[in-house]
Parts: structure tokens; sequence; C-alpha cells
């Protein structure tokens, strides 16, 4: 199933953590893929944030000040947020 069709699934607001840990490998259209999830989850009043990003796509999120917050692990992810509810 692509993101896309499981972000559209969801109702709002989505909250999203997306484990990339096992990601061999990545190309423009993931990010825009990414993007747009993202841009969906927040029109919406929810969330996306990605964890356990690759060292080389965590850099190109931070080489292009891409809009998400990036965790080590999603057990990271989950209990940050699990302490803002």
């Amino acid at each position: 199933m692509r993101l896309q069709e499981v972000m559209d699934l969801l109702p709002p607001p989505a909250c999203v953590v997306l484990d990339v840990a096992d990601m061999t490998n990545w190309d423009e259209t993931t990010v825009g893929a990414l993007i747009a999830a993202g841009k969906q989850a927040w029109s919406g009043a929810g969330w996306l944030v990605v964890a356990a990003a690759p060292p080389d796509l965590a850099e190109r999120f931070h080489e292009a000040a891409l809009p998400f917050v990036l965790y080590d692990t999603t057990a990271d992810a989950i209990a940050a947020f699990g302490s803002q509810t």
C-alpha cells in the first residue's frame, strides 16, 4: 500500500509516526510523497513525524529545511507526542 493510500484511510486528525529505518533507497519522489503526507496530516490539525531515518535521508531533510521533526526511534517519537496529549 502506498503512503498516500494509508493517509487517505486515516480519519482527521491524522497522527502518524513514520518509521523509515528499513528504507534502503529514496529519491525526490519519495521526499515529495513524505511532504504530501505531512501536508495532509497538518491540514487536518494532525501531525506526521519521521523516525529512524537513515543518515543520508536525515541529512537531506536538514539540508532542504523540510518541515519534519525527526526522531532517532519510533519509541522516542511516540513518547514525545504522548507527553503532549
